[in-house]
């Protein structure tokens, strides 16, 4: 159980590395998809329904003259803004809804380097429709339509994503409880390709396949191929337990080695009662504690980010983190001058 435990900590600690890294990368992306009007549109009051006769004759007339269909006279998103400053917060959610290219099931690049993008569709009467990629949030992640289950038959701000290729919309990057369900499928190895494609559809290719491989390969082999040793080793133990060769047959996995007693003999500084002071100081089970805990609240700090976070709620998690930095900072430092820079690197 000893050496389990310290397999599936590394592997929890790898789950919450690569979730906090799509977090600060992919939050917000894998919402977005072709649709058929450069902005969002009015819902028809006679026709709001997509099992209606008139539904299909609905879409074709906003794609062919969405002008008259506008939701907001607003742009969609605009640089300029900010989260509180954005009409589709400041108007808050309208009861407008963003028709999609049901055909195109892909995630779309609403940048220039994802891998793709929303061509213009040409319908079978002649019209053509300049296809826009879009999300049913805005850049600062505010909703832009209301809770509704009309026109879909389920949650409107839910029509982007609510489908079987895009795992009915629970994979995302969002916030850390779905970054860290999304990299657990992902390390698992059970459909891992097919969210790194969508990745790289919104995203970058180079950058995307990298992370990802690094991901599995950490991940979904080396550390899930420890667990199986350890509970390989633990077995060979048990069936030979009163054999003298148990400990050279069987696998050592002390991944964590037993910390090494730090001695004023060890040190670069051969000072007086300050250094000898300091030496003690930062050997102390005190001093580890505290930088454990210092350690675990700057992750739960870079966890707590997520998609639509409000600026208030950003500003003070940058602060934290900054705070956090400059303690790890400082701790180096006075390490450095404790033991020496030979000693501490090595």
């Amino acid at each position: 159980m000893r050496d389990l435990s310290r397999v599936m900590f590394l592997l929890a600690f790898l789950l919450v590395c690569f979730s906090i890294t799509g977090m600060l990368f992919w939050n917000g992306l894998l919402h977005a998809r072709c649709r058929l009007t450069p902005f969002p549109v009015v819902l028809s009051e006679g026709c709001d329904n997509v099992e209606d006769a008139c539904w299909k004759e609905y879409i074709r007339n906003v794609s062919v003259a969405p002008d008259d269909y506008r939701c907001l006279p607003n742009l969609n998103d605009d640089p300029s803004w900010t989260q509180a400053s954005s009409p589709w917060f400041v108007k808050g959610p309208q009861d407008c809804i963003w028709p999609i290219d049901d055909d195109d099931e892909r995630v779309c690049s609403m940048g220039k380097s994802g891998n793709h993008a929303c061509d213009p569709l040409y319908q079978s009467s002649g019209d053509i429709t300049e296809r826009t990629c879009g999300s049913n949030y805005d850049a600062f992640g505010n909703p832009r339509f209301i809770e509704s289950s009309r026109p879909y038959g389920y949650s409107r701000m839910k029509s982007g994503t609510f489908i079987e290729g895009l795992n009915w919309g629970f994979t995302n990057y969002d916030s850390f409880p779905h970054a860290f369900l999304t990299t657990f499928q992902s390390i698992t190895l059970e459909g891992w390709t097919d969210i790194m494609y969508q990745v790289i559809d919104a995203w970058a290719f180079a950058p995307t396949v990298l992370i990802f491989c690094t991901q599995v390969i950490l991940c979904g082999y080396i550390v899930l191929n420890l667990v199986l040793a350890v509970i390989t080793k633990s077995l060979d133990e048990f069936d030979n337990e009163s054999s003298n060769d148990d400990e050279s047959n069987g696998l050592n996995l002390n991944v964590i080695p037993e910390e090494e007693e730090v001695t004023e003999e060890d040190c670069d500084y051969n000072g007086g009662k300050d250094i000898r002071f300091l030496v003690k100081i930062m050997s102390s089970q005190i001093h580890s504690v505290i930088i454990m805990t210092c350690i675990v609240l700057n992750t739960i700090v870079l966890s707590i980010d997520h998609y639509g976070i409000s600026e208030n709620t950003a500003d003070f998690l940058e602060i934290m983190n900054t705070v956090f930095t400059v303690i790890f900072i400082i701790d180096v430092v006075m390490c450095n001058m404790a033991f020496g820079p030979k000693a501490y690197w090595r």
